[in-house]
């Protein structure tokens, strides 16, 4: 069956559905989605934003098929149909930041929104030096974090009242941080605040 129709039949079967964040269990699972993004990326990134950006259901070519199991099991996409994968998340690329966000399709109030154009902007033009503390209040995908972590911030910490936010910011900091780390990350939860401990001492809590 020729690919548009495919592409076709898969959107018209696919159901907007309300997906839990994404998440792994230590750095061997962070490491191996960090590699299936940048594999699937690099060989075709018209096919990763298409799926990742545009929403589109992909009709695997077997060089995926690894790469989407992995994604499958980090709940970053699932299977439709065989040999076929609906995102479950939105995936953004930005100066080597991988950065996991809700769907459009999620509504309810504690969406964790796509980067915008002015989070862009910031990421870029942040004025940091090594060895510089940073505060970011409303985390969200902790993409701002993240970014001053990969620059050299001494420490970094990031709130949010959103403990959905605080899954995603965590899933994130794992898959972007986990090869810069110098120990094991340890994830603390007790009532309301989650922690993520990476290499240079970043943390995100709620409050």
């Amino acid at each position: 069956m020729p690919d548009g129709v495919w592409r076709r039949f898969l959107r018209s079967v696919g159901v907007v559905r309300q997906f839990p964040p994404p998440r792994v269990e230590g750095d061997a699972q962070a490491r191996a989605v960090r590699g299936a993004l940048e594999a699937f990326l690099a060989r075709d990134e018209d096919r990763f934003r298409r799926l990742f950006l545009g929403g589109e259901p992909l009709v695997l070519a077997d060089a995926e098929r690894p790469w989407m199991e992995v994604l499958v099991a980090a709940g970053y996409v699932t299977t439709i149909l065989a040999g076929a994968v609906r995102r479950c998340v939105r995936v953004f690329f930005l100066d080597e930041l991988f950065i996991a966000t809700d769907l459009l399709a999620h509504h309810d109030e504690d969406q964790v929104f796509s980067l915008m154009l002015e989070q862009v902007f910031l990421v870029r033009s942040m004025d940091l030096r090594k060895g510089d503390h940073v505060l970011e209040l409303c985390l969200g995908s902790g993409v701002n974090a993240l970014a001053a972590a990969r620059r050299g911030a001494a420490r970094v910490l990031g709130v949010d009242v959103s403990e959905r936010a605080l899954a995603f910011a965590a899933m994130n900091a794992a898959v972007n941080l986990s090869r810069e780390r110098a120990t094991r990350p340890s994830r603390r939860s007790a009532g309301t605040c989650s922690t993520l401990l990476p290499k240079g001492n970043a943390s995100i809590s709620s409050s």
